[in-house]
C-alpha cells in the first residue's frame, strides 16, 4: 500500500491545472503528470503530481493537513470559475466572472498560507535575529495555523493594493514556481493558477499607471507574448532565490525557453 506524501508548498489543486495524463509512468495506469524544470541540474522531467514537491509522511501534522485540504477545496471552486472564464474569454460563448469581496479576502488568505509553507520562510525566521525574540524557540510547522488565524486583518493591503484576475490571451503559457507566488519589478504579486490565468495583486499606483479600469469582475488581459515571457522570467528568479527547486509547465517548450534564458544569464554573470 503506497503512502500518500504531503505537498510541501505547491498545492495539488494548482499542479493539476498544469498537468496531463501520462500512461507510461508505471506502465499500468495513467497518472496526472507535469513537465518540471529541476534547478539543481537544469534537467526537464515529466513527473506525477502526486510525487513532485512532496515531503515524507508526517511532514505536516494531520490537523494541519486537514486545514490545508479545507482551504484548497474552497480555492478549487474559485480556480475553476476563473479557468472557465479564461477559456471562454474572447469567444462567442458568454461566461460571467464575478468574484465577490469574501472570495477576494479568502484568496488573499490562501496566498498567505502558501507563503507560510515555504522552507525559505522557516529558515529566515529561525536564523534572523530580528525575528528570534518573537519566536524564542524558533518557528515550527505547528505555528502556521496560529499565524494564519492571527492575520485576519487585511485592511492595509486592501487600501494599498488591488486584487485582479490576469487572463493570458497569447499563444504562450504561464509557468509556475514551486514557491507558487512571485513578484515582478513593479512589486506586483503573481500567482499562476493555470497556463492561461493568474491571480495578481498590484499596488493601486501601479494599476493607475497601466490605466486599468476595474469592474466588479476585476480582470486584466495579457495580450502580448513578451508580457507572459517576462512573468515567466520573474517566476524563475523567485524560485531560484526561495527554494532553487523546480518550475512546472503544461508544455515542455515553455521550460526549454526559460532554461535557455537561465543558462545564458549564468554565462553573462560570469563575464
Amino acid at each position: 500500500m503506497s503512502v500518500k506524501k504531503p505537498h510541501i508548498q505547491m498545492p495539488k489543486c494548482i499542479m493539476a491545472r498544469f498537468s496531463h495524463r501520462n500512461d507510461h509512468v508505471d506502465g499500468k495506469k495513467q497518472a496526472e503528470s507535469v513537465y518540471a524544470l529541476l534547478l539543481d541540474d537544469y534537467s526537464i522531467v515529466e513527473k506525477p503530481i502526486n510525487e513532485l514537491g512532496t515531503g515524507e509522511e508526517g511532514y505536516y501534522s494531520n490537523e494541519l493537513e486537514c486545514y490545508f485540504a479545507e482551504y484548497e477545496a474552497k480555492f478549487g471552486g474559485i480556480q475553476k470559475q476563473v479557468n472557465e472564464f479564461a477559456k471562454r474569454y474572447g469567444k462567442k460563448t458568454h461566461y460571467e466572472l464575478s468574484i465577490d469581496e469574501d472570495s477576494i479576502l479568502f484568496v488573499r488568505k490562501f496566498m498567505g498560507i502558501i507563503l507560510l509553507r515555504s522552507e525559505f520562510l522557516f529558515n529566515h525566521f529561525n536564523t534572523n535575529n530580528v525575528f528570534n525574540p518573537a519566536f524564542k524557540n524558533g518557528l515550527n510547522k505547528a505555528d502556521i495555523s496560529d499565524l494564519i488565524k492571527n492575520t485576519e486583518n487585511s485592511e492595509h493591503l486592501e487600501q494599498s493594493h488591488i486584487f485582479s484576475i490576469l487572463i493570458n490571451c497569447t499563444n504562450k503559457e504561464f509557468i509556475a514556481p514551486r514557491n507558487v507566488i512571485y513578484a515582478d519589478k513593479n512589486e506586483c504579486l503573481i500567482m499562476p493558477i493555470s497556463p492561461k490565468s493568474a491571480i495578481i495583486v498590484l499596488p493601486v499606483e501601479e494599476a493607475k499607471k497601466y490605466g486599468a479600469s476595474f469592474t466588479t469582475s476585476r480582470f486584466m488581459i495579457a495580450s502580448k507574448e513578451t508580457i507572459v515571457y517576462e512573468f515567466n522570467q520573474f517566476a524563475f528568479f523567485a524560485e531560484e532565490i526561495c527554494n532553487n527547486s523546480f518550475l512546472i509547465a503544461s508544455r515542455k517548450d515553455e521550460l526549454v525557453e526559460i532554461r535557455e534564458y537561465a543558462l545564458q544569464r549564468k554565462v553573462d554573470i560570469k563575464q
